[in-house]
């Protein structure tokens, strides 16, 4: 999932809130993806595993956990800015 070599840094922001029923589902999609890509995970403060399933399953995923929840909109705010300072050339 991890960009690299001369290829464009890919990054692809997700938000979560209480995901781990499905979260397993898209994150194995971009795995599973040709194009290289680094994964962030903004997570609006779930009380269920969704963060712990996501560092046990899938080490390569930036999780940005939460103390409350930023909404939809500012979760990814804050993974751009996130993606954009570590020079991600697009942002997904």
């Amino acid at each position: 999932m991890k960009a690299t070599g001369n290829s464009p840094s890919v990054f692809v922001v997700l938000v979560s809130y209480q995901a781990a029923t499905w979260i397993t589902r898209c994150l194995d999609s971009l795995r599973a993806s040709d194009y290289p890509v680094t994964c962030v995970v903004v997570d609006n403060a779930s009380s269920d595993d969704t963060c712990a399933l996501i560092n046990h399953a899938y080490p390569e995923v930036v999780v940005l956990r939460q103390e409350r929840n930023l909404g939809f909109g500012g979760a990814n705010n804050l993974g751009m800015c996130y993606a954009l300072s570590k020079g991600a050339g697009y942002v997904f």
